[in-house]
């Protein structure tokens, strides 16, 4: 590897000064920008030929381009696009400077309703591909066109969409991306190309962004980057998802649009609200530019979120259920944000920006939480039934506010310097989240003894038993009475300054580019929980309030199961208040020092890189990209670890300091095997960071739960060496058939090691079951898998009513491979990592109607190993339905209705084997209709 990075960058400084002497002696430019004439939009991607040498440029993501060292004199340029005819311009070049030029494609006439247009779904869609095609590397676009008529409540759910790409869902809303089966935390997430702040919800999140934090109406396309460039950050195991903001260059004109929407959660039967609004204009003249672009978000959900999970011991040829726990969530959710971009542009090829984002989270979490403990000796009445003589039942009120920001700034500009364009950025990202009243009310007694046993039936999945009676005549003493405030940050900083040139005569006649760059990257997370764990003795339920108490059975996780009592949050917080200010709460110091001690940290990394790449055109159909990345990481992390040593409980403040470097050689291929027809391949090296709350000093004993956590500063980072290889046919009216492959070498994989006791004492607590837990490193890993495409509109081979049906279709499926030291001789699949990921759709657009039917699937996967088989933990496989219908009712104004989950599908985990529960949970579908209009 050291030899192919070292040859790697001897070729790069070569070029460089090979290149100092490479000018053509023309002075003239034409700076323009290709647009729709029907939609006014930017046509992304598209491909501009300077016929007389046959130079191309491909235009960004806004519809610009600009070809430098030009003739005096007429010239022709011809421009391609996906969807559209090609069309051909003559434009005269001055003999200095530049002449600004607007482009269109497309026919000349209005919009009518009974047309097959480029427009919205199909819109999206061609600026995809387009931009798919032109790129060197391999990557998956998706347009805000194209994500706005989704059935999808955020950016991951449209995503899950695209191939190689799951998604993990919570409160039924998507949540973490997975890419390539890798973890959500070894992807980075970056806006307008910097890395984002992420809100940690508890500090344990890892460095995975939430995707239910961003709204689609903020946000105007979302890069997947599967194979990364040397000037991108090298923490990208399975690759980079790249959220572009509206640009006001995005449009020729003055854009207005908007939605509203109103719909229901089927398991809360209250409403859904959401609204979006943009803005955009360009004002001044051609050769001098400013742009504003204005993005206003609303949401308001309410979910519910039902869950039951199961507990045991034994062994797998005779499990025991010793435990089964029921939840009941109910979720409110709401958000607001806002992005405005402002930015200049001349013609002479200057350009400053400034970019920003902002987005507030709040909600509300109310948690009915009953757990029935068995006790005594087990007697097997079958296989798959226990009875036990004694019952330990407790009931919990579990309820927290949150509030969750995320605040983006980016400034920067570029300019022309002779024959270079010498580019400079700042940025700053800032997310703080506090949830300053979390409350856990819980409420147990003693073992009760149960005529004839208490029996627990897991004949099924879902095990069977009956407590009602039991817990309904309950009063109980209160266990506890806990009252936690938190407050998280984490904030990011960077600056860069990248220096670019082109050349016309490179390494013998060639064309290309050369780019150099420093970068220097400061991420700060710093995770404060102030635990008070208080005990309340001689008080029992009926002593808190009376009407806190509702022992009228509810239905829960879809009828299957009955909450045999529910309690009122508002009265038992102001219970709470009341027996505070009495006096009568008692802190249990070592139970609130051992819950804070895993929360309570602070990592600050500070990581210079510097990187160059050469992108060079070796022939007509061969273009090369080539170049490295180095990067040093320093980070100290500060922790804190519970002792308790004669009765005095403490945190004992730890400090590690790490850092290791990284030298990332890339090397990327794009061959064009005819004008629609493309293959590619990479040989690229990544590597990814262990979640904070993995590394960090610190332990964190649960005495609720029965578990102790603690983290293991010694991880080594992930590295991977990456291969890819990728054939591509695009079809001229829009659509596309792919198909690639790609195998990673990874070393140092991280893995959660968990250790489960049974019948066991710690720290003077007993517990049925206590479980162990830190991560750490395997020995190595192999992912290795397979990726095909196909999206299909039906116009491309029938007229009529027909052609405006389409299909898409991709599927992966991931076979990995890892070693793990504490399981030796075994076989282990990437953690987090399923099998199988397909999606299939079935659109139709034509005449001003629109219809749209999804599925996604994706396969079981790995979450956690313990120390045999009995305690693995799986993801089961996993699909959901949606669909979308609406009308255009003019050019300005449509409506739609979708529904998502049709078919009201579960998230669940089991352990060991599919028939034993770890959790399922069921959060009901969501049904919305509203309103969009674009002006």
């Amino acid at each position: 590897m050291k030899n192919i990075s070292e040859y790697l960058l001897r070729i790069l400084f070569a070029a460089a000064f090979l290149g100092l002497g490479a000018t053509s002696g023309f002075a003239g430019a034409i700076s323009g920008r290709i647009f729709d004439i029907n939609t006014r939009s930017s046509v992304t991607g598209a491909v501009i030929t300077e016929t007389t040498s046959g130079r191309k440029v491909t235009a960004d993501r806004e519809g610009r381009f600009r070809l430098d060292d030009l003739p005096e004199g007429a010239l022709r340029l011809e421009v391609e696009a996906l969807g559209y005819e090609s069309k051909a311009f003559d434009i005269e070049v001055p003999k200095t400077g530049a002449v600004t030029t607007e482009l269109a494609l497309g026919d000349d006439k209005a919009i009518q309703l009974d047309a097959l247009v480029i427009e919205g779904y199909r819109e999206g869609w061609a600026k995809a591909l387009q931009q798919k095609q032109n790129s060197t590397n391999l990557r998956e676009v998706l347009s805000s066109d194209a994500a706005g008529k989704l059935p999808d409540n955020n950016i991951g759910e449209a995503l899950s969409r695209l191939p190689g790409v799951s998604l993990r869902s919570d409160y039924g809303e998507g949540n973490f991306i997975s890419i390539r089966g890798t973890s959500p935390g070894l992807n980075s997430v970056t806006m307008n190309g910097v890395p984002l702040a992420t809100a940690p919800d508890l500090g344990r999140d890892g460095r995975s962004t939430p995707m239910y934090l961003l709204g689609t109406g903020l946000i105007n396309q979302v890069e997947v980057i599967k194979t990364l460039t040397p000037d991108m950050e090298g923490t990208s195991l399975g690759g980079t998802i790249n959220l572009h903001t509206p640009s006001g260059f995005d449009h020729k004109d003055r854009f207005i649009g908007g939605a509203i929407q109103y719909g229901e959660n089927a398991g809360t039967k209250k409403p859904i609200q959401a609204a979006d609004f943009t803005y955009s204009n360009i004002f001044g003249t051609a050769d001098d530019a400013i742009a504003v672009a204005l993005a206003l978000n609303y949401e308001k959900r309410h979910t519910r979120r039902d869950s039951i999970l199961g507990f045991w011991a034994g062994t797998a040829a005779a499990p025991r259920l010793t435990e089964p726990r029921i939840n009941r969530d109910f979720h409110e959710r709401e958000k607001y944000g806002l992005t405005f971009n402002l930015e200049r542009r001349t013609s002479a090829g200057s350009e400053l920006y400034l970019r920003t984002f902002f987005n507030n989270f709040q909600s509300f979490n109310d948690r009915d939480q009953h757990l029935n403990s068995s006790a005594g000796t087990p007697t097997f009445l079958s296989a798959r039934r226990v009875s036990y003589p004694q019952i330990r039942p407790e009931v919990r009120k579990i309820s927290a506010y949150r509030e969750s920001e995320l605040f983006t700034a980016i400034a920067g500009g570029s300019r022309l310097l002779g024959e270079y364009k010498v580019s400079a950025e700042t940025s700053y990202s800032f997310a703080p989240d506090r949830q300053d009243a979390y409350r856990n009310f819980a409420f147990r007694g003693g073992n009760i003894t149960v005529p004839g046993g208490y029996v627990l039936d897991f004949e099924d999945f879902y095990p069977k038993y009956n407590v009602t009676d039991i817990v309904n005549n309950l009063n109980t003493p209160i266990r506890r009475f806990r009252g936690d405030s938190i407050d998280n940050l984490e904030e990011t900083a960077t600056a860069r300054v990248d220096v670019e040139r082109e050349f016309a005569d490179l390494f013998k006649g060639k064309r290309g580019s050369l780019k150099f760059g420093f970068k220097y990257s400061y991420r700060n997370r710093d995770i404060k929980r102030d635990v008070r764990d208080n005990t309340v003795p001689g008080l029992v339920l009926s002593d808190v309030d009376p009407s806190a108490i509702a022992s009228t059975p509810s239905s829960v996780f879809d009828g299957r199961y009955v909450l045999p009592l529910e309690m009122n949050d508002q009265i038992l917080r102001a219970a709470y208040e009341r027996l505070r200010s009495e006096g009568k709460l008692v802190l249990n110091t070592a139970g609130s020092l051992s819950n804070a001690g895993e929360d309570i940290y602070q990592v600050i990394e500070r990581v210079p890189a510097v990187y160059g790449m050469i992108d060079l055109e070796i022939s007509e159909q061969l273009s090369v990209l080539a170049g490295a990345r180095y990067e040093y990481t320093k980070a100290p992390l500060n922790g804190y670890r519970f002792q308790e040593t004669n009765g005095v409980a403490e945190l004992l403040p730890r400090k590690v300091d790490i850092d290791y470097d990284q030298l990332l050689p890339n090397l990327q291929a794009r061959y064009k095997i005819s004008n629609n027809t493309l293959a590619r391949a990479a040989v690229t090296k990544t590597y990814g960071r262990a979640a904070y709350s993995d590394q960090v000093p610190t332990s964190n004993f649960d005495n609720s739960g029965g578990s102790l956590t603690t983290g293991n500063p010694d991880l080594d980072p992930y590295e991977s060496l990456n291969l890819d290889l990728a054939l591509e046919h695009y079809f001229t009216k829009g659509g596309l058939v792919s198909l690639a492959i790609f195998h990673k070498t990874i070393d140092n994989p991280i893995y959660t090691f968990s250790t489960v006791f049974t019948d066991y004492t710690f720290e003077g607590s007993y517990f049925p079951v206590f479980t162990f837990s830190n991560k750490q490193n395997a020995d190595s890993a192999k992912l290795k898998g397979v990726e095909a495409a196909l999206v299909l509109p039906f116009s491309l081979f029938t007229h009529g009513f027909a052609d405006g049906f389409g299909i898409e279709v991709n599927g992966s499926y991931n076979d990995s491979d890892v070693k793990v030291p504490t399981r030796p001789g075994e076989q282990f699949r990437l953690f987090e990592s399923p099998e199988k990921i397909f999606n299939a759709a079935v659109y139709y657009d034509k005449y001003g109607f629109s219809a749209r039917i999804a599925y996604n699937y994706q396969s079981d996967s790995l979450a956690t190993i313990g120390a045999t088989t009995f305690h693995d933990v799986f993801n089961e496989e996993y699909f959901t339905w949606d669909a979308q219908i609406g009308y255009r009712i003019s050019e300005n104004y449509s409506f739609f209705i979708n529904w998502q989950n049709l078919t009201d599908e579960k998230v669940i985990t089991y352990v060991g084997s599919r028939d034993r529960i770890n959790e399922a949970q069921w959060f009901g579908s969501n049904v919305r209709a509203g309103i969009r209009v674009r002006f």
